[in-house]
């Protein structure tokens, strides 16, 4: 008597595919990373990653490039950060998006005591563009940062960076401090939260032709106006690099 080969009953197939599909899940969770389900449960991984005991979270958002730069585009557009406190300084992390439903945690920076930051800056966006001239095929990039400042120092009522492209060549033999305060893009920066000394600044400046690297000057002022704190770039006043 010849015998039959049985299929699977429906719900079986259906217990069969629902592993699969877990399976599936898992597979995409470890080959991306181990990323979280959420921004802040990244957070505290790489803290912990890290050796950090980061405590409470004091700041954090989601990256937005100004309307100004309607055409900027760039992988970081909506990306997370947060920032959380630990021994004497700050623990900030940046967070995109993995498979769709995961958060990574590829991108962690230890804020040390203020006085210990030589430059107390974290760049935790980029943007770009090409822009064409309208005349002929010959165009620019711009670039748009997101930075996290760090100035804690009392009776600071207002923050400035200053960012640009200093150039390679055709910086008319000038410093980085004198070229960043002569073509530097100002930007006054905003407390993210109150008594912490963290501030978010936000610009976009143009490439030189000849390329270039990024140039900051940080400078805090009380409410009067008083300068009270420059951070060291080459060519300042005093400046020992």
């Amino acid at each position: 008597m010849k015998k039959h080969l049985r299929l699977p009953t429906q719900r079986t197939r259906l217990k069969l595919s629902a592993g699969f599909f877990v399976l599936a899940l898992i597979f995409l969770w470890l080959t991306a990373g181990a990323p979280m389900p959420l921004p802040i449960l990244a957070h505290y991984k790489a803290a912990a990653e890290y050796g950090m005991d980061a405590g409470a979270v004091v700041a954090g958002g989601t990256v937005r490039f100004q309307s100004g730069a309607a055409n900027t585009k760039g992988g970081d557009q909506g990306l997370r950060w947060r920032v959380s406190a630990c021994a004497d300084g700050y623990f900030v992390t940046t967070h995109s998006r993995v498979g769709g439903i995961f958060w990574s945690d590829e991108h962690a920076y230890p804020v040390w005591p203020f006085e210990e930051t030589p430059i107390p800056v974290v760049t935790l966006a980029w943007g770009s563009d090409y822009i064409w001239e309208e005349t002929h095929a010959d165009g620019e990039w711009q670039y748009e940062a997101v930075n996290l400042v760090y100035v804690k120092l009392p009776d600071v009522a207002r923050v400035e960076l200053i960012m640009g492209m200093y150039p390679r060549d055709g910086n008319d033999d000038l410093s980085q401090y004198d070229w960043l305060l002569a073509h530097g893009v100002s930007a006054d920066c905003i407390e993210v939260a109150p008594g912490t000394g963290l501030w978010l600044g936000q610009q976009i400046f143009p490439s030189p032709k000849g390329g270039g690297g990024s140039a900051t000057l940080v400078r805090a002022y009380d409410a009067d106006g008083t300068l009270l704190y420059e951070s060291p770039v080459p060519g300042a006043p005093g400046f020992d690099g």
